[in-house]
């Protein structure tokens, strides 16, 4: 689910910002799950698996806009 939803705000706003914003939603995440409370864990676990994906997809279109050749064998290594 997040991996279209990322891609989606990367072609408005660019992978660096998704790349950021998946950063931040991740850390709000392991931010909220320390708090011992099981409503605040399972909100910070969603966020942080919504954090990782979006960062893992703009990890991808960042390495495949890098270069204009080869763009699978980069994305592959």
């Amino acid at each position: 689910m997040s991996g279209p939803v990322a891609g989606r705000v990367a072609d408005r706003r660019g992978w660096r910002f998704v790349a950021l914003a998946g950063l931040a939603f991740a850390t709000a995440g392991i931010a909220l799950s320390v708090l011992g409370v099981l409503v605040f864990v399972l909100v910070g676990m969603a966020l942080n698996t919504f954090g990782n994906f979006a960062g893992v997809t703009a990890a991808q279109l960042g390495v495949a806009g890098s270069t204009q050749c080869d763009r699978g064998l980069a994305r592959a290594l």
